[in-house]
């Protein structure tokens, strides 16, 4: 059995399209529902003066637009054929919409992930800064105390030393002790750095593909907002004139 389809008497090569199309549709329009649900649960509750909300919340909502990707696809399918006036309505605002949001996309999200990104990185100083000067102040009091300390203190040091031990002396005990402190601070500067320097690659290597993916979905939305025109010039008429023509015909 076959499905109805829409005919069109005017060319023989016009398209035509089954009424499974319809739901075709249906289905990108929950798509995008879905979609704007989830952005919803990512933004709420908002933290805009945070960088790392800001860089994570932009960052997947980049990661997640091929779902309205898709859903677009299905809605706009088969342009204005086996359309109602609302259907054609809904399709011109969500033409101009696509430009407005491939303008976010081209302009804004690149400047927000950017400044974001280089925040977090400060902050990475920041932080980890905070941290080495703790343990480097520590150090330097532990450091007063060996140089401060009596010969009876490191005497007994000595004593406790395990056997095969080469210290013999106070002094000797001093500087040895001395030289594991000023070893210890040159591995935790190495090893702060490295930590710093492995999360600026992170957050860099994030940025730069979000950003990236950021510029191809919105050349995207503004090249679809273009093959979109037959939905900008069609006559569709205003949603009070829609719903005013509907009841008439029921009148």
């Amino acid at each position: 059995m076959k499905l109805p389809t829409e005919t069109n008497n005017t060319s023989s090569d016009t398209p035509t399209y089954p009424i499974s199309v319809i739901t075709l549709r249906w289905i990108g329009y929950v798509i995008l529902l879905l979609f704007l649900m989830d952005v919803v649960a990512l933004v709420y509750p908002p933290d805009f003066m945070n960088p790392n909300w800001e860089f994570q919340t932009v960052g997947n909502i980049v990661e997640r637009i091929v779902v309205p990707m898709m859903g677009l696809g299905f809605i706009l399918f088969g342009e204005d054929k086996l359309r109602k006036p609302i259907d054609l309505l809904f399709v011109k605002c969500l033409s101009w919409l696509l430009l407005f949001v491939s303008i976010i996309f081209i302009i804004l999200i690149p400047l927000i992930l950017t400044t974001s990104a280089q925040r977090i990185a400060a902050q990475i100083d920041n932080n980890f800064g905070e941290q080495y000067q703790e343990q480097i102040s520590q150090s330097q009091s532990l450091q007063a105390q060996i140089e401060s300390a009596s010969a009876t203190d490191l005497e007994a040091l000595i004593a406790n030393q395990a056997e095969g031990s080469n210290i013999n002396s106070p002094e000797e005990a001093r500087e040895e002790l001395l030289s594991n402190l000023a070893q210890a601070r040159q591995e935790l500067q190495l090893q702060v750095q490295g930590e710093i320097n492995q999360r600026k690659i992170v957050v860099r290597k994030n940025a730069v593909k979000w950003i990236l993916g950021s510029f191809v979905s919105g050349a995207l939305f503004a090249y679809t907002w273009h093959l979109t025109r037959w939905a900008r010039i069609s006559k569709t008429g205003s949603i009070l004139e829609i719903f005013s023509g509907r009841k008439k015909s029921r009148l």
